[in-house]
This record gives structure tokens, sequence and C-alpha cells, in this order.
């Protein structure tokens, strides 16, 4: 595109490693928290698997 492109964070949702896993204890909570991470995780393999990024993982 001719300028570089600068990755940033705009849909944040972690709330941090004291409560990483307390969402998964609430069914309806986890099972929402999965979707999420299973489009993210569907995404990442789609990338890779196009030829649009050579690492698996942002930032590697």
């Amino acid at each position: 595109a001719g300028f570089p492109v600068i990755p940033y964070p705009v849909d944040f949702r972690a709330p941090g490693p004291r409560y990483a896993w307390r969402g998964f204890y609430e069914v309806a909570r986890g099972l929402r928290l999965t979707d999420v991470i299973t489009k993210e995780w569907v995404g990442l393999v789609a990338y890779r698997l196009m030829g649009r990024t050579d690492a698996f993982l942002p930032g590697e």
C-alpha cells in the first residue's frame, strides 16, 4: 500500500492473568469466550493457509 502498517489492538477483551480462566467456570460466558477464541484462531489459520502472513501468530 506504500505506507507502514502498525498493528494496534482494537477489541481488547483479556481481563488479565488473575481472571484468565474464571469465565470458563460460568457456562454461558465460557461458551461466548470459546466462540470468540475459535473465530480468532480460524482467522489466523486461514491467513496462514492463504499466504497472507508468514508467521502463524502475530508478532512472530
